[in-house]
């Protein structure tokens, strides 16, 4: 197997644009959110609750530190793909997120409302190009 950075790039661009759509979608919902390393986050979502719910990710580190490795991006990597598991899936949406929301009542996480829906980047950046040049034009 040979690896095709044509294939590579084109898988990173069609994710930067899937997590790009999927952020305007979000804002369009009226939820707030913030730029990380990775993409983005919900506002009102912190850290500590994102790792309530992010068990396969703890499952992952305690397999590589129960190996006595080091959590490191490549033994991440190797262990995802040697720990996932077949997904049989036996509940509908909506069970799930009944589910999903016992969870966060349990664990005393505030899920943030929607609100007033947001505009997009884009038009954002086109409101600001616009005052730009109405302040420069009112000179």
């Amino acid at each position: 197997m040979t690896f095709d950075l044509n294939i590579f790039c084109q898988s990173v661009r069609l994710g930067n644009l899937y997590r790009q759509k999927l952020a305007h979608k979000v804002q369009a919902l009226g939820y707030e959110i913030y730029e990380t390393k990775d993409g983005f986050e919900l506002e009102g979502i912190t850290r500590e609750n994102i790792q309530v719910f992010s068990k396969r990710s703890r499952s992952i580190i305690r397999k590589i530190q129960h190996s006595g490795l080091k959590v490191t991006p490549e033994n991440r990597d190797r262990a995802t793909l040697t720990t996932r598991k077949a997904k049989h899936i036996t509940q509908t949406l909506e069970e799930f997120q009944q589910e999903w929301k016992a969870e966060a009542a349990a664990m005393k996480v505030e899920i943030p409302l929607p609100g007033k829906p947001q505009l997009n980047l884009w038009e954002r950046e086109q409101q600001k190009m616009s005052y730009r040049s109405f302040i420069t034009l009112g000179r």
